[in-house]
C-alpha cells in the first residue's frame, strides 16, 4: 500500500472551492508557523537559561530556507517535518511529567504517540524512526511508564506500520546503496551479474563519488530498458512484471553484498549523509521561475491541458470552459520573475545555507579527490549531540538524539542521497547547534550561585 495519509488530506483540499494549489500552501505554511511553537516547548523545558536561547531557536526554525521550500510543496514532507516536530515536543511533555501519577495516564502518552503514528503513516521512511523509539523508552527508563494501553497502541501501530509503501520500491533502494558490494565472482544470479560487472567495478573504483551521487544506478534500476536497454537479461527481469522475483532478486543481491563486507555500511551511511548536506537543495528551487519553466515541459502544460485539464482547472481555481494559454499560467506562478525582492532572496537562502554548514567540501580538480572538513557549526553541533547524553539530558533531548539517529541510518542505509531526507530532523540538528552554549550557561550560574550561597 502506498502512504494514504498525504492523499486524504489532499482529497479534503480538492473538496474545497478554489485553488488547491493555494489552499496547499495556506495550510502548509500556517502548519509550519504553528510548528514553531514545539520547538520553542522543547527550549523551554530542556535549555537551561532556556529565555536567553527559545527566541534564537524559534527563528532559526522559523526562518530556515528548507522549511520555506516544503511548505511551498505539494508533497508530504512538509506534514513529516511538521509531525517529526510534534513527536519530539510530545516525547518531551510526557517524561517531564513530574507528577507519578499523571505520568502514567494513557493521555499523556498520546501527545507522543499521535504525531509519531502521524510520522509513521505520511511515509514509508517513518519506519526508521522504530528502533530510536525502543531505544529511548529502554536507555531512558521511560518503559518503566508504560501499561497495557500503551503497549496495545504501540503495537498496533507497528503492526499498521508495514503497509505504508511497497516492498518492491524497499529493495530496489537497498540494492541501489549497496551496489558497489555486489559479490561478481559467487554463483548466486551469475548471468544477472554478468552483464553489470563494468557498473559495479566503476562503482567500487570511487565508493564516495559514487555515494556522492548514484543516481545513474538508481535509474537503471528502475527502468532498464529506458537507461541501459543493451543490458537484456536484466530489461527482460523488468518487463516481466513478476514483482515478487525482481524483488527476491534485489534483496539477494543486496543482503549478499552486507553479508560479504559489513564494514562498508557504516562508511556508506555517512558518507550518504555528509554528501546529502553538502549537496543541499538548489537554491533556483526557492524561487517561481523555476516552477514557471517547468510549466513548458511536456508532461506539465501541454500534456495535461490535453489529457487532464480538470487537474489543472482544479490546482489553479478556473471555472469551466477554454483553458488559459501557458504564459499565463506562468505569470500566476512567478508573477515577480526579477526584481531586487528575487536578489534578496536567493542571498538569503545562500547566505543561511553557508552559515549551517556542518561540513565544508573541497574537490581537487585534477584528481577529482573529495576532500572533507568539519566546520565550527559542526563541531558545535556534534558537542551538542554528546551533551544531550549527559545524565541531566539523557531522558529528553538524548532520547530525541537516539531517535534522529536512528533515522538517519536507516533512511540512509536504504535510500540513496538527497538532502530531503534530511530535513524532517534539521529541527533536532538546530537545537543541538546551540546546545552547547545553553549547558555552559547554566554551569556559569550554577557555578555563581554556589560562590554567593
Amino acid at each position: 500500500m502506498h502512504p494514504w495519509l498525504y492523499p486524504i488530506y489532499l482529497a479534503t483540499q480538492w473538496l474545497l472551492p478554489g485553488s488547491l494549489l493555494r489552499g496547499v500552501s495556506l495550510v502548509q505554511h500556517t502548519g509550519m508557523l504553528v510548528s514553531v511553537i514545539p520547538v520553542a516547548y522543547i527550549v523551554r523545558k530542556v535549555f537551561p537559561g532556556w529565555r536567553w536561547w527559545i527566541v534564537p531557536a524559534s527563528f532559526l526554525v522559523a526562518l530556515h530556507p528548507h522549511f520555506l521550500y516544503y511548505s511551498d510543496q505539494v508533497l508530504a514532507e512538509a506534514f513529516f517535518l511538521m509531525a517529526t516536530i510534534w513527536t519530539m515536543a510530545g516525547w518531551v511533555a510526557w517524561t517531564t511529567d513530574a507528577h507519578p501519577v499523571t505520568r502514567l495516564r494513557f493521555v499523556r502518552f498520546l501527545y507522543f504517540l499521535i504525531p509519531l503514528a502521524c510520522v509513521i503513516l505520511l511515509k514509508p521512511s517513518g519506519r526508521m524512526f522504530w528502533p530510536g523509539v525502543v531505544a529511548a523508552l529502554l536507555l531512558a527508563g521511560q518503559w518503566r511508564a508504560l501499561r497495557w494501553p500503551h503497549y496495545t497502541a504501540l503495537a498496533l501501530l507497528l503492526i499498521v506500520t508495514p503497509t505504508v509503501g511497497k516492498s518492491s520500491q524497499g529493495t530496489r533502494l537497498l540494492y541501489t546503496s549497496t551496489f558497489p558490494m555486489t559479490q561478481l565472482d559467487t554463483d548466486l544470479h551469475r548471468e544477472l551479474k554478468a552483464e553489470i560487472a563494468p557498473m559495479v567495478k566503476e562503482a567500487r573504483r570511487d565508493l564516495r563519488r559514487f555515494y556522492r551521487n548514484d543516481s545513474d544506478v538508481k535509474d537503471f534500476l528502475e527502468k532498464p530498458e529506458r537507461y541501459r536497454p543493451d543490458l537484456k537479461l536484466w530489461v527482460d527481469l523488468d518487463q516481466s512484471e513478476d514483482e515478487k522475483r525482481q524483488e527476491k532478486v534485489y534483496w539477494e543481491l543486496a543482503m549478499e553484498g552486507l553479508l560479504h563486507q559489513p564494514h562498508l555500511i557504516p562508511v556508506m551511511i555517512f558518507d550518504k549523509i555528509v554528501s546529502s548536506h553538502v549537496k543541499g537543495i538548489k537554491l533556483d528551487r526557492f524561487l517561481g521561475i523555476y516552477q514557471a519553466e517547468r510549466m513548458a515541459q511536456k508532461y506539465y502544460y501541454p500534456g495535461l491541458s490535453k489529457e487532464r485539464p480538470e487537474l489543472l482547472r482544479k490546482l489553479f481555481g478556473l471555472p469551466e470552459g477554454p483553458l488559459p494559454e501557458m504564459a499565463w499560467f506562468q505569470s500566476e506562478v512567478a508573477p515577480h520573475p526579477s526584481g531586487s525582492l528575487r536578489t534578496w532572496f536567493m542571498n538569503f537562502c545562500a547566505g543561511f545555507e553557508e552559515r549551517l554548514q556542518m561540513v565544508h567540501r573541497t574537490e581537487e580538480p585534477k584528481t577529482r579527490a573529495i576532500q572533507d572538513s568539519i566546520t565550527v557549526v559542526g563541531v558545535l553541533t556534534l558537542i551538542g549531540l554528546l551533551a544531550s547524553f549527559l545524565p541531566a539530558y539523557l531522558k529528553t533531548l538524548g532520547a530525541i538524539s537516539l531517535m534522529s539517529l536512528s533515522y538517519l541510518c536507516g533512511v540512509f542505509a536504504v535510500g540513496s542521497t538527497n538532502p530531503r531526507f534530511l530535513v524532517p530532523i534539521e529541527p533536532w540538528t538546530l537545537l543541538l547547534l546551540l546546545f552547547p552554549g545553553a549547558v555552559v550557561f547554566g554551569w556559569i550560574r550554577r557555578r555563581k550561585s554556589a560562590g554567593t550561597a
